[in-house]
């Protein structure tokens, strides 16, 4: 449940930035809650992958705060490119 919370804040966020450049502020939203969870997933197939091809204990609290900070900076690059993207034009 906690990882939905940034889903809806960086949705939020883009929404936001959409409708100040008059773009499809609903298409952004959900493109940035969508990037976020699948980038979360993508992180957790990787970590386990290390973890198992090493044979290390495994910690779900650090691959939560882990995938839940590699969504959250993925969602801030998209963010900062499209921003500048559409300031430029």
């Amino acid at each position: 449940m906690i990882p939905f919370i940034p889903a809806i804040i960086l949705a939020k966020l883009f929404y936001d930035l959409a409708a100040k450049f008059g773009k499809n502020a609903w298409f952004y939203a959900i493109l940035a809650a969508f990037l976020f969870v699948v980038s979360e997933f993508l992180f957790g197939f990787v970590y386990i992958l290390v973890i198992w091809n090493y044979q290390l204990s495994e910690n779900p609290l650090a691959l939560s705060i882990l995938a839940i900070t590699f969504g959250v900076l993925v969602d801030y690059l998209l963010y900062k490119y499209l921003k500048k993207k559409w300031e430029n034009k």
